[in-house]
């Protein structure tokens, strides 16, 4: 993707283009076939993202044209419509290219340097950009145990962009399991488990196989379902 005049990449002024492909070796021999200190090749796995960004490029290229303006309001014109491109894609594609730069962005601004976020440091990022969630300080602690997957007790890039996802699934579990929680003592003991199935037309009528599920959750067999379990 991106237009780039031969003329211009021949006369070595500086020119970027996007490579799409799905398969890793490709994309990097094209890359090493192409790039040079001029002509800068992004690499990218988000072939039906740069395909959309492409086409819509394109048809906003195509009606300023057709308008007949100057190169500076196309220019004006593309950059303002930049945002609205990027925003359509997030909502179009889940995972895409620019969600994770977006959680990058994020994640350098409260990464005090060391390349990793702390709890405190996540929970700073959660409450500023995501205040819906960062009162459900259980669903935080939830989701930053789950994304550490590298067991090092800190939050690092890779496991970052999945926070979001995860936060969004611990605070709808939290949102149940205080439904379920019925004498508010934070924990679910079996006779309200079995309501809980009740309450969403469940068959409760299978005793055993309802405290066989029950005993799946209670990890620590201390007779009640924690909602860190």
């Amino acid at each position: 993707m991106d237009v780039n005049k031969a003329a211009e990449v021949a006369s070595r002024t500086v020119c970027e283009a996007i490579v799409g492909s799905r398969n890793y070796e490709c994309r990097h021999i094209v890359e090493d076939l192409l790039q040079t200190e001029e002509f800068r090749i992004v690499i990218t796995s988000d072939m039906k993202v740069i395909e959309v960004l492409g086409t819509l490029k394109n048809i906003i290229a195509g009606l300023s044209n057709e308008l007949g303006y100057g190169d500076n309001k196309k220019a004006a014109v593309i950059c303002l419509r930049l945002k609205e491109i990027v925003e359509f894609c997030e909502e179009l594609f889940t995972g895409s290219l620019f969600i994770v730069l977006k959680y990058r962005k994020l994640f350098k601004q409260f990464d005090n340097g060391n390349g990793h976020l702390s709890l405190a440091e996540l929970d700073r990022a959660i409450v500023h950009f995501y205040p819906q969630l960062g009162t459900n300080k259980k669903a935080i602690m939830r989701a930053y145990k789950a994304a550490d997957t590298s067991g090092n007790g800190f939050v690092e890039l890779r496991e970052f962009e999945k926070i979001v996802q995860l936060l969004n699934h611990y605070d709808k579990l939290s949102q149940i399991f205080k439904e379920l929680d019925t004498n508010d003592d934070h924990r679910i003991s079996f006779s309200e488990f079995k309501r809980g199935f009740a309450l969403i037309g469940e068959d409760d009528s299978n005793e055993n196989y309802l405290r066989q599920e029950f005993n799946k959750i209670d990890t620590n067999k201390g007779g009640y379902i924690l909602f860190d379990e």
